[in-house]
Order: C-alpha cells, then sequence, then structure tokens
C-alpha cells in the first residue's frame, strides 16, 4: 500500500471509529436487529492505514464501549484485532484499493465474500472464548444482553457444553454481519480512498 496518507487525518479517522462502530451498534440494538456492527470502521481503517491503525480503531471502540458496557468487555479488543488481522492480510495478498481493477468485478467480489467467512470464523471463536472466559475470571460479571443471547439461550437449555455454545451461537449472528461489515468496510476505504481526505 502507497503510504501517502496524512497521519493526522489517520488518526482523527481511529478516534471517530471508536464512537462510529459504537454508535452503530447501538442504531442496530435500538432497531431490534440482533447484529454487533461494532467493526465496520475498523476493518475501514485496516484497508487504508494497516494494522496499527486497525488496532488503534478497535482500542478506541473499545474505550468508548466502556461507557455502556462492563470493563471486563475490553478484552474483545482482541477479537477485533483477530478480524485486523485477516483483513490486513487479504488487503496484502490482494492488493485491494490498489489493484481492484486488474480483478475484475466478480473477482473482487469473491475476495471479499471469502474474507467475509473467514473473519466470521476467527471472530466466532476468539469471541466465543472470549465470552467463555469472562465469567471464570471475573465471576460477579452481570450477564446482558447480546445479539448473541437467544441463540446461546437455545443452546444451554439443550444442555451443550458452555464453550461450545458460546461459540455456536455467534455463527448465525456474524455471518450477516460479517458480510455487511466487510462491504460496507471496502466501499467507505474506497471512497476515502479517492478523496483528498487521504492524502497528505
Amino acid at each position: 500500500m502507497e503510504k501517502n496518507h496524512s497521519p493526522l487525518a489517520a488518526l482523527v479517522f481511529c478516534a471517530a471509529a471508536g464512537g462510529a462502530n459504537v454508535a452503530l451498534y447501538m442504531a442496530f440494538h435500538l432497531l431490534g436487529i440482533p447484529l454487533f456492527m461494532d467493526t465496520l470502521f475498523t476493518v475501514a481503517a485496516t484497508f487504508l492505514f494497516g494494522p496499527l491503525h486497525g488496532c488503534l480503531a478497535g482500542v478506541f471502540t473499545a474505550l468508548v464501549y466502556q461507557t455502556i458496557s462492563a470493563p471486563q468487555d475490553f478484552l474483545y479488543v482482541l477479537c477485533s484485532a483477530s478480524g485486523v488481522g485477516v483483513a490486513w492480510f487479504f488487503q496484502r495478498h490482494y492488493h485491494l484499493l490498489e489493484k481492484d481493477g486488474e480483478h475484475g468485478a466478480f473477482h473482487l467480489v469473491s475476495i471479499l465474500l471469502t474474507l467475509s467467512l473467514y473473519t466470521c470464523i476467527l471472530m466466532s471463536v476468539s469471541g466465543g472464548f472470549i465470552a467463555w472466559l469472562i465469567p471464570i475470571l471475573w465471576p460477579e460479571t452481570l450477564l446482558h444482553t447480546t445479539p448473541v443471547s437467544y441463540f446461546k439461550l437455545g443452546m444451554f437449555l439443550n444442555r451443550y457444553p458452555v464453550l461450545l455454545a458460546e461459540i455456536i451461537s455467534r455463527f448465525p449472528v456474524n455471518i450477516p454481519d460479517r458480510l455487511l461489515s466487510v462491504y460496507g468496510a471496502y466501499g467507505l476505504a474506497l471512497l476515502l480512498r479517492k478523496s483528498r481526505f487521504f492524502v497528505s
């Protein structure tokens, strides 16, 4: 990726991404749509500026999210970081935003679809593991409703092991969540890449 972005613009974008991710999460929650949608701007930061800025956007998101959640939920920044790693690998391997014209529309769509599926798997496993770990490390943690609560409750009632339930219950949510986040992040990054915002 060409390093022609403004460092200040990158930092501002990462800080704004934290608030934007949480605002998007809250909007879907208020609309009753069971999706997380809290990493779209993190993935966009990764596409535009690289993995360090993607992780920084994830940290800002976790810090903003602390205002409406338990302190232990900061651990989910590790889940966000796993998504950043996969997005950065795809960006580097396929030169996304740089050589998109060489891919063709169908190939580009298939690349982003594959990225969505990989992040779905990785973030479902990492997020499920963190959700399983938090009550063990902090038994006093209060339970709260999340987009996966209804799926998870059904699995608990059917006596699935807790860790397995935490992981599997995330897939029905993360499949559409990752598709919307990855394609949305790519579209946003493409717009900003062509704008004056990105040029130093």
